[in-house]
């Protein structure tokens, strides 16, 4: 059966239709930039990557990163690729940027939406990712070299400052406003910014670092900022130091002068623990003025002239005893408090606290076991053996006689148990007469 002419005609036509469609997507694919990764933000080669090289001045290994998709929120966080593959993007967006026509170039300096050559979205996106890479890269310095954990106040400060200078104003005031807007949209703002850039909230440590007053400002170690994303137990200080070594260490405030006369009157300050300036430090800095070795000297009651002796010092003890025991008589003052004389000189003063009519005097003979009792307290081990000879025999003695008789009289309970017993035994088979002699024969 033929088929009918008129099908077949549009059958073909819809056959050439489909062949040219599929020639000018081959003719697209061959005309525009290979893209390398499907994982990319974009091509190397393409208009948004020539505007992040003339926002970035000219930083190729920037661009890469931007290609990679570094920083971006459906990318791969804060991560960046191998140092070759950025080297080779690199090449290839310096190579684009080469073959650029000047009238292209010109526009990527003026106003790139304006052109044609990047979308209002895409610029915010340009621009804000710039600004997130320099702020991601400072609060990098601030935690591993300083020692800082930045704040809120301090990110926003420098988000506002790494706004790219070459932008048109127009777009720089609305990244400045969409950055310096609330405290409650820095926030989410920044609270985003970490989750790009695997960034989180947490405490830095500190890093002793010679720093001059008058022109950077002091780690503020322990404040909670904006900190690096590091595996359990790395900390994120290349050299942390530990709190005993931050209080070990000793701060020199110096105050200086281009006037040399004037220098040497100047207050020289040293400002740590006291413990930390010892003998050994003192001596390994000979440069101190002669007033700080004196102030060390009397703070650690040396001698001002330096060093003294062992022999030394034995004369000046025996000096100040021969000087104070020989000239005092100790008689009085020891009777004052009943240590000689036996008591008999104590003061009316004395004897009112101790609430005695007379001062009692020490009986001839032992002590009775009453009067012992009251000297020694209850539950002391004392051998009054040795201070009531007769008196504890005599006790010992009594003592032993009751344990005897308490033993004879459990041992005669015994024997009247087990009797008991045999009889209740022998009573079972019995008749209420004989059972009746039985007990009258027990109680005879």
């Amino acid at each position: 059966m033929l088929a009918n002419p008129d099908v077949l005609k549009a059958e073909m036509e819809d056959v050439g239709r489909r062949l040219r469609a599929l020639r000018k997507r081959a003719a697209r694919r061959q005309s525009r930039p290979r893209q390398r990764s499907r994982g990319w933000r974009c091509a190397p080669a393409s208009s948004t990557c020539m505007v992040v090289l003339v926002y970035s001045g000219g930083v190729a290994e920037v661009v890469a990163e931007f290609a990679q998709g570094r920083g971006w929120w459906k990318g791969r966080g804060a991560l960046a690729g191998s140092a070759d593959e950025l080297r080779e993007i690199a090449v290839e967006v310096e190579q684009a940027h080469d073959t650029l026509p000047l009238v292209q170039i010109a526009a990527l300096h003026g106003d790139p939406v304006k052109a044609g050559l990047v979308s209002e979205p895409q610029m915010l996106a340009i621009i804000r990712w710039l600004v997130e890479r320099s702020l991601y890269t400072w609060t990098e310095e601030q935690n591993t070299v300083h020692g800082v954990a930045p704040s809120r106040a301090q990110l926003v400060e420098r988000a506002l400052s790494a706004i790219p200078p070459l932008a048109p104003d127009a777009w720089r005031q609305k990244v400045h406003a969409r950055i310096g807007a609330s405290q409650r949209s820095q926030r989410r703002w920044l609270a985003k910014f970490r989750v790009r850039w695997g960034l989180r909230l947490g405490k830095g440590g500190a890093a002793a670092t010679a720093y001059s007053v008058a022109r950077e400002a002091s780690p503020r170690s322990g404040l909670a900022g904006t900190v690096l994303k590091v595996p359990a137990g790395k900390p994120i200080l290349g050299d942390p130091s530990s709190l005993g070594e931050r209080r070990s260490h000793i701060t020199y405030l110096a105050s200086i002068t281009h006037d040399a006369e004037v220098q040497l009157r100047l207050p020289q300050v040293l400002i740590g623990n006291e413990r930390q300036f010892s003998a050994a430090m003192m001596r390994s800095l000979p440069t101190l003025p002669a007033n700080v070795q004196d102030a060390w000297r009397r703070g650690k009651a040396a001698s001002e002239a330096g060093s003294i002796s062992t022999v030394q010092w034995l004369e000046i003890l025996v000096a100040g005893i021969q000087a104070v025991l020989p000239a005092t008589d100790w008689d009085e003052a020891f009777a004052a408090v009943g240590a000689v004389a036996e008591q008999s000189r104590l003061g009316r003063r004395l004897c009112d606290a101790l609430e005695w009519q007379q001062v009692p005097t020490v009986p001839d003979g032992l002590p009775s076991v009453e009067a012992a009792r009251m000297i020694f307290p209850k539950n002391m081990k004392v051998n009054l053996e040795a201070l009531l000879h007769q008196e504890m025999e005599t006790l010992k003695q009594r003592r032993a006689a009751l344990k005897r008789q308490s033993k004879e009289a459990a041992k005669d309970q015994k024997l009247l148990a087990a009797k008991r017993q045999r009889l209740l035994k022998a009573a079972k088979g019995l008749s209420a007469a004989d059972l009746e002699l039985l007990l009258q024969r027990a109680q005879e």
